[in-house]
């Protein structure tokens, strides 16, 4: 994937967008401190040869290694801690833990996970959305539990431009009834149980 250029720049205060020519999904998942045990009951029930790539953003980066060591042992795919700019591959996992608001990771999916060093505070809607503009249709967009009512924006681009959105179910009658909650619900699409997420991505992106 040398020499393929996709990237997100933010050095003049507006996003510049590449698109990509990957042949295969990639999956963003969007998640937060609450969201530890929901992402490894999905990478224990997400095969190995997924043919997707599986890009984390976890908003709580003092739990950072604490979250690496569990999916390391949720799953049999490689996984990568991003740090610099790594190309996309699938049957890969990228896991993205922003800092404290000094730097914002950004996905672009052909050559494609970049920090960039003056950036505003990042957000689950803003990685959907940089998603979305790189992938179109390739764009996959999944937001646990935990998350509150960041993300559904993001989601919803990626519906805009035919990508696939899912949320997960809430586990307590109340989460159900949240503003959250519902917004996700409308913005997401699908909603299902997280363990049952993996397959019915499959089955989705199967159908698609």
């Amino acid at each position: 994937m040398s020499g393929q250029k996709s990237a997100v720049s933010k050095s003049t205060g507006s996003s510049l967008t590449v698109k990509s020519n990957l042949h295969f999904p990639v999956v963003g998942i969007g998640a937060s401190a609450g969201s530890i045990a929901a992402l490894q009951i999905f990478f224990e029930n997400a095969p190995a040869s997924m043919d997707m790539a599986v890009v984390v953003v976890h908003l709580a980066p003092e739990h950072a290694s604490h979250l690496d060591d569990i999916l390391l042992r949720a799953t049999g795919m490689p996984l990568h801690q991003v740090s610099g700019t790594i190309p996309i591959e699938k049957n890969h996992v990228y896991v993205i833990t922003p800092g404290s608001g000094s730097k914002c990771p950004t996905v672009a999916c052909r050559s494609p996970i970049r920090r960039h060093r003056a950036a505003p505070a990042f957000t689950i809607n803003h990685f959907f959305r940089t998603l979305a503009e790189a992938c179109d249709q390739h764009a996959i967009g999944i937001v646990l539990s935990g998350a509150g009512s960041d993300g559904a924006m993001g989601l919803s681009r990626i519906k805009e431009v035919g990508g696939i959105t899912l949320a997960q179910t809430p586990r307590r009658r109340r989460a159900r009834g949240n503003a959250s909650a519902r917004h996700r619900h409308g913005a997401g699409g699908h909603r299902f149980p997280v363990a049952e997420m993996p397959q019915r991505l499959l089955e989705l992106w199967a159908n698609a």
